[in-house]
């Protein structure tokens, strides 16, 4: 909840033009493909809430540590997105996978992911 509120937000639509999408990884700022990637907040804590908000759509992280994603990735779940790493496994804190780091997306709906990993490839 958010000020005693239930958090909502609607999928977003898949419009290269309004999608807004950030990273943590300097060298992926700027354009892939058609999609305009910004800059993260370098903070968790302020990431997942601003894409559960709605004021980005996905974003793009360079490793997948518990300690930065656990609490974040249920947050995002709950609302219907999805974290997951760029081979589609499902973002679990604590496995192997998530541990030795890798590239991970979290999104406001599995097809913002889909589209967001097509224009990183």
């Amino acid at each position: 909840t958010c000020d005693g509120e239930p958090v909502t937000r609607p999928a977003p639509e898949i419009d290269p033009a309004s999608l807004r999408a950030v990273t943590s990884r300097p060298d992926q700022e700027g354009r892939h493909g058609t999609l305009q990637f910004g800059r993260t907040a370098w903070c968790c804590g302020v990431d997942y809430p601003m894409l559960a908000e709605g004021r980005v759509d996905a974003i793009a992280y360079s490793r997948g540590l518990p300690w930065d994603h656990a609490a974040g990735s249920l947050f995002v779940e709950e609302i219907g997105g999805v974290v997951r790493h760029l081979d589609g496994s499902r973002y679990l804190p604590g496995t192997a996978h998530a541990s030795i780091g890798g590239q991970l997306i979290a999104a406001a709906s599995p097809q913002a992911w889909e589209y967001v990993v097509a224009q990183l490839r």
